[in-house]
């Protein structure tokens, strides 16, 4: 057998299980718990980048159901605010920076309002 047929043969080599398990860790690492002071820069940076990977699914197209869309797209507002709060947590000026919050949720929330429309 060679390579190539080697690896088309282990395609999808992974399990549903596998990727849920994965979800609760992510969703383990995204929450803020007692020890977030400790790891704020890396939940901030892993949040950061899942929020990015659901976003370029949006904007790929591999998800066309529109009720999936706007699941997808409330999740990542939700993830947005909890990025903007783990930043929160690691500020010196926690009152500038709770208006800079309360500024970009009211964004998020008109973005995610007029998307669902169109």
């Amino acid at each position: 057998m060679s390579h190539t047929e080697s690896l088309v043969s282990q395609k999808n080599g992974f399990s549903k299980v596998e990727i849920e398990n994965t979800s609760r860790h992510l969703f383990g690492l995204f929450r803020v718990d007692e020890d977030t002071n400790k790891r704020v820069d890396d939940k901030i940076e892993i949040l950061g980048l899942f929020i990015k990977t659901l976003s370029k699914a949006l904007r790929s197209d591999l998800i066309s159901i529109k009720n999936e869309k706007a699941d997808i797209m409330e999740t990542i507002a939700k993830l947005k605010m909890q990025q903007e709060t783990l930043e929160l947590l690691q500020s010196k000026d926690i009152n500038e920076t709770m208006k800079n919050l309360h500024e970009t949720a009211e964004r998020f929330g008109k973005k995610a309002q007029s998307s669902i429309v169109e």
